[in-house]
């Protein structure tokens, strides 16, 4: 099964947070799909979590590669960019977040999410697995 998986995601597993439990699966057992955009949000996840002293650099760098490894495939942007722009103007949304929508109608997948506003402002443009407390 095809997931299209969001930073939020990503994130929740690879810093092990309190989502990692529910959001790892979408990782393990899917063909875990992510728009490029998602390499540059999560790096700046990560830089966040260095600055606040949370993650030492070196091991920011080690869990980048790790988790970024776990994507079974990552689409380019360009791909996604008209579909991410309508979205983003219909739904007065930030377009980054689009873009995932935008590959999710795409692949006739799932995007799974941590985030609760993009599920609310999104569920009937596609579907959408918002991770809380247990598994997508």
């Amino acid at each position: 099964m095809t997931l299209v998986i969001d930073a939020s995601v990503l994130a929740a597993v690879a810093l092990d947070e309190r989502l990692a439990v529910a959001a790892r699966p979408a990782l393990l057992t899917a063909d875990a799909v992510a728009p490029d955009l998602i390499l540059a949000e999560f790096a700046n996840v990560l830089w966040k979590a260095v600055r606040q002293g949370r993650l030492p650099r070196p091991e920011a760098l080690a869990v980048f590669r790790d988790a970024t490894a776990l994507l079974d495939r990552i689409v380019p942007l360009v791909s996604l960019q008209d579909r991410a722009l309508d979205l983003a103007c219909r739904r007065d949304h930030p377009a980054y977040d689009c873009v995932y929508v935008a590959l999710a109608q795409c692949e006739g997948a799932p995007l799974v999410t941590a985030d609760a506003r993009l599920a609310r402002v999104f569920g009937g443009d596609a579907e959408i697995r918002l991770i809380q407390d247990g598994p997508p």
